[in-house]
């Protein structure tokens, strides 16, 4: 047998050992977490967290109104991803109020994107370490392409409400949600 054959064996096994040591990891429900390194961005209202390695790309905005945070994924990335976040220094609401809120903000949101079918009925309440408020997810077109979008109405500790969007590629929010949740659970507030 040559070496060439005995290595291409070696790697074939090999492959198999991994897939079966993967398959054994899944089943048995142990597959490692995924451990990223974060930076801290800060605005006047909060510091949020986003991924260092690689670092996704932000930019931040703040006026007499809000704080807006805009974070997206490295060139070749996959998927690529966009997470907004935006901070209304003037809005605030109440907990018994944040169901209302968020309703009408998503009836906006429907507006804006020219949704057919309503969302609000699929609204779920979420919490995300010091967030509290309602989500739904939804398809559009954003700049002539189709995006999956989850639209996060949350309140702050003291009450100030935030949107946040994330937009990817159809069906591809499960790839970007662990990023969204290092970045949504990393929220300190001032």
């Amino acid at each position: 047998m040559s070496s060439v054959t005995r290595t291409k064996k070696f790697i074939f096994f090999g492959l198999i050992f991994l897939g079966l040591a993967n398959s054994a990891l899944v089943s048995a429900g142990t597959l490692p977490n995924q451990s990223r390194e974060l930076v801290f961005i800060e605005t006047s209202a909060f510091e949020i967290g986003i991924d260092n390695d690689p670092l996704w790309g932000w930019t931040k905005d703040e006026s007499i109104e809000a704080v807006e945070f805009t974070t997206q994924t490295p060139k070749n990335y996959y998927p690529p991803a966009v997470v907004n976040v935006r901070y209304h220094k003037n809005i605030s609401a109440k907990a018994s109020e944040l169901r209302d809120v968020a309703k009408a903000a998503i009836k906006q949101a429907e507006e804006n994107f020219s949704l057919n079918n309503s969302t609000v009925d699929s609204m779920t309440k979420v919490s995300y370490r010091s967030l509290r408020g309602y989500e739904v997810t939804f398809r559009s077109k954003v700049s002539g392409e189709v995006q999956d979008i989850k639209l996060l109405i949350a309140k702050s500790p003291k009450g100030n409400m935030l949107s946040m969007m994330v937009l990817t590629l159809p069906d591809k929010l499960p790839h970007v949600q662990p990023a969204v949740n290092r970045i949504f659970n990393n929220i300190n507030f001032k």
